[in-house]
């Protein structure tokens, strides 16, 4: 699972340090906050929710990030 969605957790922690604008933080420091908010995620989902995995596990590492 992790290596099926590193791309989608590597792309919001870009997106982020972008956003706010981040001075020295590393990259993957961030990156492994969002898989680790992954497994979380994965932990968590609900699958009668009408929401797709994806976009719920994409707001819960964001929120892990920020």
């Amino acid at each position: 699972m992790v290596y099926e969605y590193e791309r989608m957790v590597r792309t919001i922690a870009r997106g982020l340090m972008r956003s706010y604008d981040v001075v020295g933080l590393d990259e993957e420091d961030l990156v492994q906050e969002g898989m680790i908010a992954l497994l979380k995620a994965q932990q968590t989902y609900n699958e009668k929710s009408n929401a797709k995995f994806e976009t719920y596990a994409s707001v819960v590492i964001r929120n892990r990030i920020i």
